[in-house]
C-alpha cells in the first residue's frame, strides 16, 4: 500500500493565508456543527499532505492529519501522525508554529480527547498487538517531550496513554482465536507431488490440511489396486499407507489443543505422500490406469479449491504466531521485517 506520510518533514509557518488550510479548517469544524455532518476523513488527509508539501509541517495542521490517519488506518494511523507530531516537538520546539505554549496546549488537548474518543471505536485483536506496542512507546516519547517542557498535564494526553497500555494488556491475555477446519488452508507448494518421480524429496510439514484434500490423498491410497503377482510385498505397502494416514489423521486431532504453546516446527504434522519408484512399478505393473487417474482427477479438484491468497494468510499466521510466542525477541522482529 502506498504510504500516506509527507515527503519531507520540515517546519512549517503560519498555515491561515492558505486555501487548502481555510478548506482544511472549514471541513474539521464539522466537529462542532450542531447538526454534527460527516466529516470526509480522505479530503482532510489530502488537504493536510498538500500543506505540508507547501508550508511545512506545524501543529495544527499534523494534529488534524492525525486524526484523519486514526480514522483511516487505526491504530496504525494513529502512530503514523503521532510519530510526525513528537518528532517535529522534539527537534524543533522553538520554532514550532504556534509558539506560544498555551496555545499548542490546548491544539493538543483537543487532539488526545477526540482520539481518545476514536480509539474506543477500534476492535481490536491478537493482529493489532505489534502495531499497539508501537503506538504505546510512541505516546511514551510525546508524553516525555511534554513534561520537559512542563506541559504533561495540561495537554491531558495520560487518559490516552493509560487507554493504551490497557488494551495492550487486554490483548496480550486474551486467548488466541481458534481457526476452524474451513479457513485452515494447505499451501501449494507444500502438497506432495502425484508423479511418481524416484526424486521426490521429503515432504515439508504444514500446520494443518484441508479436509477435501486429506480425504482425496486417503482415498488415492486406499483404491490403488495392487497387482496379485507382486503378493506379501504389495499387500505390506498398502498396509503401511493406511497405518500412516490413521496415525497422521489420529496425531493431527490430539496435538490441536495445546498447538499455541509449542514451538511451529513440533506442531506441525507430516503430510502422507506417496513413495517414488517402488509405487510406480505397483501401480504400472496392475494395468489399472483408469482408477488411478479418476482418484488422482478428484484430488486435484481439491487442490483447485484452495484459496487464491493461501501464502499471504499462511506467512500472517506464522508472523502473529511468533509475536504471541516470543515478542521480545530480537529474532521475531527480524522475522517480521523478512515478511513485510
Amino acid at each position: 500500500m502506498k504510504s500516506t506520510e509527507p515527503r519531507d518533514i520540515r517546519t512549517g509557518g503560519d498555515p491561515r493565508p492558505f486555501p487548502d488550510f481555510i478548506a482544511l479548517r472549514d471541513e474539521m469544524s464539522k466537529q462542532t456543527h450542531p447538526a454534527r455532518p460527516d466529516i470526509h476523513w480522505e479530503r482532510v488527509e489530502k488537504l493536510s499532505l498538500a500543506l505540508f508539501d507547501k508550508n511545512g509541517i506545524e501543529l495544527q495542521t499534523g494534529a488534524w492529519y492525525t486524526l484523519a490517519r486514526s480514522h483511516l488506518a487505526r491504530v496504525e494511523g494513529m502512530n503514523e501522525g503521532l510519530k510526525i507530531v513528537a518528532t517535529m516537538l522534539s527537534r524543533q520546539w522553538a520554532q514550532y508554529w504556534p509558539r506560544a505554549s498555551h496555545l499548542r496546549a490546548e491544539i493538543l488537548s483537543g487532539l488526545f480527547q477526540r482520539l481518545q474518543k476514536v480509539f474506543r471505536t477500534f476492535t481490536l485483536s491478537h493482529e493489532d498487538y505489534h502495531q499497539l506496542l508501537q503506538l504505546e512507546s510512541t505516546l511514551d516519547f510525546l508524553s516525555s517531550i511534554l513534561a520537559r517542557q512542563e506541559l504533561l498535564q495540561i495537554s491531558q494526553i495520560e487518559p490516552l496513554v493509560q487507554q493504551v497500555c490497557s488494551a495492550v494488556t487486554r490483548v496480550e491475555n486474551s486467548p488466541e482465536p481458534q481457526l476452524s477446519a474451513a479457513a485452515i488452508t494447505l499451501p501449494a507448494a507444500q502438497v506432495p507431488p502425484i508423479g511418481l518421480n524416484e526424486s521426490t524429496p521429503e515432504p515439508r510439514r504444514p500446520d494443518a490440511i484441508p479436509p477435501g484434500f486429506a480425504a482425496a490423498v486417503n482415498r488415492i491410497h486406499k483404491t490403488a489396486p495392487a497387482p496379485k503377482r507382486v503378493g506379501l510385498f504389495a499387500c505390506g505397502m498398502l498396509t503401511a499407507f493406511a497405518l500412516s494416514a490413521a496415525v497422521f489423521i489420529g496425531g493431527h486431532y490430539l496435538t490441536r489443543s495445546d498447538q499455541a504453546g509449542q514451538q511451529p516446527d513440533s506442531s506441525q504434522q507430516p503430510l502422507p505422500w506417496l513413495p517414488g519408484a517402488a509405487a510406480g512399478e505397483t501401480f504400472s505393473s496392475s494395468g489399472s490406469a483408469a482408477g488411478w487417474l479418476k482418484d488422482a482427477s478428484l484430488r486435484l479438484e481439491a487442490l483447485s479449491a484452495l484459496p487464491p491468497d493461501w501464502h499471504l494468510r499462511y506467512g500472517q499466521d506464522l508472523i502473529n504466531q511468533a509475536y504471541a510466542l516470543w515478542p521480545g525477541l530480537p529474532g521475531t522482529e527480524e522475522l517480521g521485517t523478512q515478511w513485510r
